[in-house]
Formats: structure tokens, sequence, C-alpha cells
């Protein structure tokens, strides 16, 4: 009969450090349990290191000394301000003190870690903290990925996905131009002939009830008149192609519907600028989003939008005193309390993105929400 083997002894800090703070023999001894534990920590096919509490690492496996172009024995000797810019220092340090203090079990961040040529690699470093016997901390362990070669590996699928997304934008607003030229000319001339007709019953109308019965077609086909010009406009405003953007700017604004409390600001600085079609369309898709949202979801009184091109750069700014929100991150699809449809700020997002722009949220639950557009040498209107 086998004999029953050993347990396995608890994975703690005294594994790489003792009570004072002094490496372990334990793990360098070339025996045992903790031995093989180092072999798998220095073949792991990713950067590994153990840290002290303050950062400096005490051991680094065979990939992190390949990312970094550093020794085991020179990473050792190397303080934390040498391998991380400053503003991934700071966050870096913010996290961490998190950690120390129990509030989370684990954090990670991506930042840039500084090689020993003097180039930097954009990495993922996630820390764990490592607790003794007792409970208390002792040590840190780091995994750090390179992120550049799964980047590189989605970047074909992305630009499949941007290009999908900007033909289906295209398409999309296509179809809007030629129901939008449908309703104003083939409908709005359809029901402007009927107007007349309706006009020129009346004239011959032999008792009141008749003229009663044409006034009331008469109202009712102006009405599908309002609505119909007001739908062509949403679809596609004819100020946008003939006047630019400050003044289709100005007309969709003065056709919201607000309530009496709110009241919507709008500023513009183009200096008669003119941009590319697709890219003015983009900017007044996104306000309109925007403002829809903050009126919608964070019942905003104060909605305030900015347009302004200066040092080669277009930017929107689209600005409430709403409830705000957390924004999502791009994997979360659920809609959260006082936050706009995800799939809304991604159609957003996207459309951003198809015209060479750039898209930010900011914004916290209690303080309002911004939504930033921008354009960097955008593309002139020919």
């Amino acid at each position: 009969m086998k004999k029953p083997s050993k347990p396995i002894p608890p994975l703690s800090g005294t594994a790489w450090q003792n009570n004072d703070g002094i490496l372990s023999p334990l793990w360098l001894e070339p025996r045992g349990y903790h031995y093989r534990l180092r072999e798998a920590f220095d073949k792991a096919p990713v950067g590994m290191a153990i840290c002290s509490l303050d950062s400096q690492i005490l051991f680094a496996n065979q990939r992190l000394c390949g990312l970094t172009g550093y020794s085991e024995s020179e990473l050792r000797q190397l303080p934390p301000e040498q391998r991380s810019l400053p503003s991934d220092l700071a966050r870096e340090s913010q996290l961490l003190e998190q950690l120390l203090q129990g509030n989370v079990e684990n954090v990670s961040l991506e930042k840039k870690l500084l090689r020993k040529n003097g180039h930097f690699l954009h990495v993922r470093k996630n820390m764990v903290g490592l607790r003794g016997q007792e409970g208390q901390l002792v040590s840190l362990i780091a995994h750090i990925e390179h992120l550049a070669p799964r980047k590189e590996a989605a970047k074909p699928a992305a630009a499949q996905i941007d290009s999908f997304a900007s033909t289906v934008i295209g398409i999309l607003e296509a179809e809007r131009k030629r129901i939008s030229l449908e309703l104003h000319d083939e409908i709005g001339q359809s029901l402007t002939a009927l107007k007349i007709a309706i006009k020129r019953a009346d004239e011959h109308a032999q008792n009141a009830e008749a003229h009663e019965a044409l006034n009331q077609a008469r109202l009712i086909t102006e009405q599908l008149m309002h609505k119909t010009r007001t739908l062509a406009h949403r679809l596609r405003p004819a100020e946008l192609d003939e006047l630019g953007l400050p003044a289709a700017f100005c007309s969709c604004l003065n056709k919201l519907v607000l309530p009496p409390e709110t009241r919507v600001f709008f500023e513009e600085q183009l200096a008669d600028a003119r941009f590319s079609p697709e890219i003015e369309l983009c900017c007044l898709r996104v306000a309109q989003e925007a403002i829809t949202n903050a009126l919608r979801h964070a019942q905003a009184t104060q909605i305030k939008v900015e347009l302004v091109f200066e040092h080669d750069e277009l930017r929107l700014s689209v600005r409430d005193n709403g409830t705000g929100f957390t924004p999502p991150t791009s994997s979360d699809k659920r809609a959260t309390a006082g936050a706009p449809s995800p799939l809304g700020l991604i159609g957003m997002r996207e459309r951003s993105l198809s015209c060479g722009g750039q898209m930010l949220i900011n914004s916290r639950p209690g303080e309002g929400t911004e939504i930033l557009l921008s354009f960097p040498q955008p593309q002139k209107r020919a």
C-alpha cells in the first residue's frame, strides 16, 4: 500500500521573506516544494515579481528580466521611480494604498514600463497581497503582461469593426437623407396640393356643415404639413448643408420641447470655418444624443453646448448639471439608474471614430455629465 504523501506546506510570506524582511532561504533551497514553486515562477510566460510592501522587487522571473532588459540583481537594486513614468507611479501608489489598507483584494492598471535602453513597453500590471500566517500582509505578487502583441493581434479585427461601423453609419445617413427629401418633395408637395384643393372646395360649399367639415380637413392637413416638415428636419437638417454647423445647431435647439425650468445655452467660435459633411453631421448627431440623454435620463435643468475651432482642432462639448452616472466599460452593456443607454453611448463613440474623432465621457453620480468630442486637424469642406 502506498504511503500517504506529506501535506504541501502553506504558501505564505515565509516562503520568501521572514518577519525581519530578510529573504528566506526556503525560496532558494534546491529541493522541496518552495524550490518547485520558484521553478514555475521563473518559467512563467508572463512577467512576475515578488515585491516588498513599498514595491521594491525581491525576486523577478526570466520573462520580466527579458521585458525590462535588466538582470534580476539589477531589478532588486532599481527603485520604483526608475521603472515607471511619474504619472503611472502616482496612480499605482493610490491603488497600492487601497490594497495595503485592505479595501480591495487586488489591483490592476495599464502603464508604461521603462526598459534599460530608455524605451518603454505598454503593460498591464496586476498586484495581489500575500499574507503571513497571522493574516498580515508581508509581500506583493506582481503579474506584468506585455500588451503590444495582444493589441497588434486585435488591430485587424478592430479595423474591420471600424470599417463596418463607418459603412453602416454612412448607409443610415444616406437613407435618412433620401427619406427627408421624399418627405419634403413628395409628401410635402402632395399635402400642399391637398390644402389648395380643400380651399377651393370651401369656396364653393353651399352650407355651414360643408364649410365646417372642410375647415376641419384644412386644419388636419396643416398639422400633417407641420409634422412632415419637422420629421424631415430631424432626419436631415437643411441648414447643415446650406448654412453650416452654427445655423444647424440653433435650428435644432430652437425646436426642442423643454420643461419649463430647463435652459439650453449654445456658444460657438468657428469663425465661418466649414468642415467635411461627415464631421459636421457627426457633431450634430452627437450633440442631439447628448442633449436627449441629459433631458431623458439625468433630469438636467441646465445644458451648455460649446463648439470651438482653434489650434487646428474642432471641439464639441455638451455639459449638463444632471444626476450624472458612472460611465460603462467597453464590455458593459447593462443600463444603470440615471445613465443613458450603453448602446446609445456606443453608437456615439462609433460614429465619432468613423470620422476620425475622439469622444470622452466625464461623469460621476451627482456631479453632472460632459461629453467631449474632438477632431484634430479636421478635414475641411472642399
